[in-house]
């Protein structure tokens, strides 16, 4: 059995397989709620019809301890109708019963979705696969004339009302067939369905008779995996086939290869869809399989949540290459594309962005800024990328590496992207996506914790910094499910929280193998940073904010204490890892204005802003700076500091003054720490453009529509 160290939640994989497909499917179809209430409709229709001729069906269903599979009966049913329809609309020629062979995919997809409710959730097996035994198969196909005495016979031996519904089930759809049968004489058909029964069956009964078992087994299996899933859908295509004359395959014969295609992927997101399930229960799962040949290719004992991420990406990759039927059969691939969005559909209405008017008036600078990040976004942010040379413990000794570092950077350029498209400018929601996926990717593999600096490094540990972004830029893209993932590191941090509501910035799992723990603790006497860090702890509070400010409104209003004790008498904060004062001040009202809007900390840091300014409106340590001025502005946009017009607009009079051509703004330090070797120092025209971006949608929200026609003429003739 595959080892596994996470405790990834269903509904966030679901959600994960949703970004993942998002990133990838640029005209994947959204499934509305109409067309969804059409499929319960249709699915309604059936139920009741099935229920009519299978006596013990409502007993059988009502009598389950499992509520949720009744809510999914009418959609099972609605599946295999839709399923045979299209392929119906594939043969292209018209038929005597299409609405019957529909009715019959109907039956046959409840039939094998009880079939497997009884044999892996009731641990059924053995009683379903003596009533079913390959016998009574054939000899409905051989026979159909008998099948149903032989049917009769098998009820009776059937025990309580399950098992007579599956022994209904299948007298149905026996029953069913042969009326085609007879109408069309399409012997062929038939003959084709009975053997792809049983292949399945047989596969159905190879699998639901094993658990995880050794690797040499699993992948015997591995066979009857792929049929399991993938013959439902060439048993559907020879039912619709039943419904017309017996040469029409003939002249279709890539039919065949298609409905095998769209069982892949069927087969596909079945896997995906209850990986985790699968992983936990030791169920056999393909993907779980070709996971566990990596991990022991690379001689790790066990996977994490970083693999689980590679393979939904690998396994979205290859469903997107099966479902792209396209100029062949369009609507075979709108069918598989609305296949797999159902398979992983939320539990509760999904997340989405609300997207405001955009100001026709403004949106040249904020489009420009835009354009510039997503032409970054295509090469990886390569411009970005913090090149560190930092102290490794390798071995008990210090070696000096230079590694990449981009993962902070990332969230924070994804943090403005998500601004830009909740303000109604083109911002694709497949790039918004992309970037979610990379950063879910570059989770630590080794410990609980969530993020870290430097992913190349596994003896840096993660730290709250890096886990507040993450968790404010999947809770504002992907909404609580896409969050959850988050919540595992939350608790980590918060129970190690200090008596005033602060927390040290890194997370060390107490739970972690000794060997990976100790490595931790060792590597932070070398690399420094021991603390706790105010702009540290606002980030993580303002992502509590975003995430279930109800459920953490005590840690949060604990904290409120700690960040009002640390902020400076001139009412600035400033940070241990980010250059100057507005960086830990605008982190820091961003939480107060939230959690504590009549918190005397806020007129204090709007003092520090105001009086803080340099002539013409702009802000800087020294200097003016772009970066500074932006995160200056950021503060005062924020809940409860009462901006100044004056101040807010004159800001962005220096901001437009300051964009270059290509869109960007200037490279400003933004990084900036002490290490024992000396400071480090790194800054961007990325991160400084995604600061800027943001801090020009927030004062141009604030001011309104009439502001920008005020000084737009001026701004043009100052540039000349």
């Amino acid at each position: 059995m595959l080892a596994y160290t996470g405790k990834m939640p269903n509904v966030h994989l679901r959600a994960a397989i949703r970004t993942a497909l998002t990133a990838r499917l640029t005209a994947a179809p959204t499934r509305h709620l109409g067309e969804y209430g059409a499929s319960w409709q249709n699915g309604g229709h059936l139920w009741q019809e099935i229920s009519h001729w299978c006596p013990a069906a409502e007993t059988a269903i009502d009598s389950l301890d499992m509520p949720e599979f009744r809510g999914r009966v009418p959609l099972v049913a609605d599946l295999g109708f839709r399923q045979v329809s299209v392929f119906q609309s594939l043969l292209g020629a018209p038929s005597q019963g299409s609405g019957k062979a529909a009715f019959l995919g109907a039956v046959f997809n409840l039939a094998i979705t009880w079939i497997d409710l009884l044999a892996d959730e009731l641990a059924g097996a053995e009683r379903v696969f003596s009533l079913l035994e390959p016998g009574l198969i054939r000899g409905i196909f051989a026979s159909p004339g008998q099948s149903g005495a032989q049917l009769q016979a098998v009820s009776r031996e059937s025990q309580g009302a399950h098992e007579r519904l599956l022994v209904e089930l299948v007298a149905l759809c026996a029953a069913t067939g042969a009326e085609l049968l007879r109408a069309t004489q399409n012997r062929a058909a038939w003959r084709d369905l009975g053997e792809a029964i049983v292949i399945l069956f047989e596969a159905e009964r190879q699998v639901a008779s094993s658990v995880w078992p050794s690797h040499p087994e699993l992948q015997r299996l591995l066979p009857f995996l792929s049929a399991k899933s993938c013959w439902p859908s060439v048993a559907a295509l020879h039912i619709a086939r039943l419904a017309c004359q017996p040469d029409q395959l003939s002249e279709k014969p890539e039919l065949l290869e298609l409905a095998k295609r769209l069982g892949m992927v069927f087969w596909r997101i079945d896997d995906l869809a209850d990986l985790m399930d699968d992983l936990r229960e030791g169920v056999p799962n393909a993907i779980l399989c070709r996971l566990a040949d990596r991990i022991a290719a690379e001689s790790r004992p066990s996977a994490s949540d970083k693999d689980i991420y590679d393979e939904v990406d690998r396994t979205v990759h290859e469903l997107c290459i099966l479902a792209a039927f396209e100029e062949r059969a369009p609507e075979l691939s709108r069918f598989a594309l609305a296949v797999i969005e159902g398979w992983t559909a939320p539990e509760s209405e999904p997340a989405t962005l609300k997207h405001a008017v955009w100001h026709a008036a403004i949106d040249g600078t904020a489009e420009a800024a835009l354009a510039f990040l997503l032409r970054q976004q295509k090469n990886g942010f390569e411009e970005a990328v913090h090149h560190l040379r930092f102290p490794r413990l390798i071995d008990g000794a210090v070696r000096y590496e230079t590694r990449p570092a981009i993962l902070s950077h990332r969230a924070v350029i994804l943090d403005a992207l998500l601004d830009a498209a909740e303000r109604g400018l083109d911002c694709p929601n497949a790039v918004l996506a992309s970037e979610c996926m990379q950063i879910l990717k570059a989770k630590h593999p080794d410990v609980r914790g969530g993020w870290s600096y430097i992913q190349e490094a596994p003896e840096l540990p993660p730290d709250a910094d890096d886990l507040g972004q993450v968790l404010q830029v999947l809770m504002r893209f992907g909404g609580h499910d896409l969050a959850s993932i988050c919540e595992e590191p939350l608790c980590l941090l918060l129970d190690a929280a200090e008596a005033d509501g602060g927390f040290c910035t890194w997370i060390l799992d107490p739970g972690a193998p000794t060997f990976a723990h100790e490595r931790m603790r060792s590597y932070l006497g070398v690399m420094g940073g021991w603390g706790v860090h105010p702009e540290v702890v606002a980030n993580l509070l303002y992502g509590l904010c975003l995430f279930d400010p109800r459920r953490y409104r005590d840690p949060l209003h604990r904290a409120i204490g700690y960040l009002e004790k640390v902020q400076d008498p001139d009412g600035s904060w400033t940070s241990k890892w980010y250059t100057g004062r507005f960086y830990g001040t605008w982190r820091a009202v961003s939480v107060l204005g939230r959690v504590a809007p009549s918190s005397r900390a806020l007129a204090q840091a709007r003092g520090f802003l105001i009086s803080s300014r340099h002539a013409g409106g702009s802000w800087g340590e020294r200097e003016s700076d772009p970066l500074s001025t932006a995160l200056a502005m950021l503060a005062l946009s924020e809940h409860g500091m009462e901006p100044e017009a004056e101040a807010l607009s004159a800001g962005l009079r220096y901001l437009g003054l300051q964009q270059r051509p290509d869109g960007a703004w200037p490279s400003c330090p933004w990084i900036a720490f002490p290490t024992v070797d000396g400071p480090v120092v790194h800054g961007s025209a990325s991160a400084t453009t995604a600061f800027c971006l943001k801090a020009w949608i927030a004062a141009n929200r604030i001011l309104g529509p009439g502001f920008q026609s005020a000084y737009t003429p001026a701004l043009e003739q100052e540039s000349r």
